[in-house]
């Protein structure tokens, strides 16, 4: 199964990590460390569509991806869970 992320982007689920508000981590310091360290190793896509609204951190071939997209961290969640 694929989670779709936005703009045409989709991830498989057996590659999901987490899926985060980014209006309610991103004032955290490990998530802002987090977030600086991903995008000093090139880790960062963004599925466009705006300002982003959630953060999605996925797990393949060895490497962490961290997606940002404008689609919000709750109906991601519900997407992810099987829910329309």
């Amino acid at each position: 199964m694929f989670l779709h992320l936005g703009n045409g982007v989709r991830l498989h689920k057996k590659h999901l990590v987490g899926i985060f508000d980014l209006d309610n981590c991103s004032k955290e310091r490990d998530t802002l460390d987090f977030l600086r360290a991903a995008e000093g190793r090139g880790r960062i896509v963004s599925t466009g569509g705006g300002l982003p609204k959630a953060m999605v951190v996925s797990y393949e071939a060895e490497k962490d991806t961290v997606w940002l997209t404008g689609i919000s961290a709750r109906t991601l969640h519900r997407r992810a869970m099987g829910g329309k």
